[in-house]
């Protein structure tokens, strides 16, 4: 049985290259974890760029998953989990 990964999300506009924002989203591949985003309504539309979270990196709290981030919140949530390597 496939395990849920973690999924990077990451929206820009496609014409100004412009920052729309990051979700991070639990599910069983890409195709699912942009339908997942759909879902929740954290797609902003646009361009997405996404991959699955880094094995070797330490996962994100709960609080950072599954909705729409601002350049803000990434750089909070990085700095977060730089305190915990």
């Amino acid at each position: 049985m496939k395990k849920d990964r973690l999924w990077w999300l990451s929206f820009c506009n496609e014409m100004t290259g412009s920052f729309l924002g990051v979700c991070l989203v639990e599910a069983l591949d890409e195709d699912l974890a942009i339908r997942i985003a759909w879902k929740l309504e954290i797609n902003p539309g646009g361009t997405v760029a996404m991959s699955p979270w880094p094995k070797e990196k330490p996962l994100p709290a709960d609080k950072w998953r599954h909705k729409l981030l601002s350049k803000d919140e990434v750089a909070e949530m990085e700095r977060e989990l730089l305190s915990l390597s």
